[in-house]
């Protein structure tokens, strides 16, 4: 009697795991705020841009999927002093003082994958695709730089993740989502520029789903 009482129980709980398994939200959409450190010359400190953006995602079962993801950034205003600057017939020019804004704009997909869960839905993503920024042009106008590639598209790729909180059946708050961001922005403005910018960006909103 304890055997088939036993046994029964493991079937009961095997046919609970394997619902839950089958049970996951066919689309995701997000809204985000999104904060980035970024240096599109890689050449001094990182600055910080402030934006925000959203992603959409259809999920194959409960633990894969596919992400289309879009941030877009602004900065404030910065100022710069002694700045050295290539010029295009090979020598440099010291530039005492100027100022300047920039921009970023990521547009990538990839895959994302989930652990399947009720209430803590963890999540971590690989996405790559590219970047536009007007960082360079800025720049290029206000030391003056004339005839140099500014580059303002660009290969770009985040690997990273979070988790989500479910709060009822469609919507979910993310309260933290961390991505490592390379962009690969040519830079033949400032001497020592690098075309590989390590950035990095924190994002938190809410997140939607639905068709199950």
């Amino acid at each position: 009697m304890r055997l088939r009482t036993v046994i029964l129980m493991g079937i009961a709980l095997l046919m609970t795991e394997t619902a839950f398994a089958q049970e996951y939200d066919k689309w995701e959409e997000s809204l985000d705020y999104s904060y980035a450190r970024a240096n599109p010359a890689n050449v001094g400190k990182p600055y910080s841009l402030n934006g925000g953006g959203g992603a959409l995602a259809y999920n194959f079962n409960g633990y894969i999927g596919v992400k289309l993801d879009l941030q877009g950034y602004g900065s404030l205003t910065r100022n710069f002093s002694n700045l050295v600057v290539f010029n295009p017939d090979g020598t440099t020019t010291l530039v005492n003082s100027g100022s300047f804004q920039s921009n970023l704009f990521t547009y990538m997909a990839g895959p994302q994958i989930r652990i399947p869960s009720h209430t803590f839905k963890p999540f971590a993503e690989f996405l790559f695709g590219g970047a536009l920024t007007h960082f360079h042009g800025s720049l290029a106008t206000a030391t003056s730089a004339t005839n140099v590639n500014t580059s303002n598209n660009a290969f770009s790729m985040a690997v990273g993740g979070g988790f989500d909180i479910k709060l009822n059946h469609t919507l979910s708050i993310r309260p933290f989502q961390m991505d490592y961001l390379l962009s690969r922005f040519g830079n033949s403005i400032i001497p020592g520029g690098d075309h590989n910018q390590n950035n990095f960006r924190y994002s938190a909103g809410i997140n939607l789903t639905f068709g199950e």
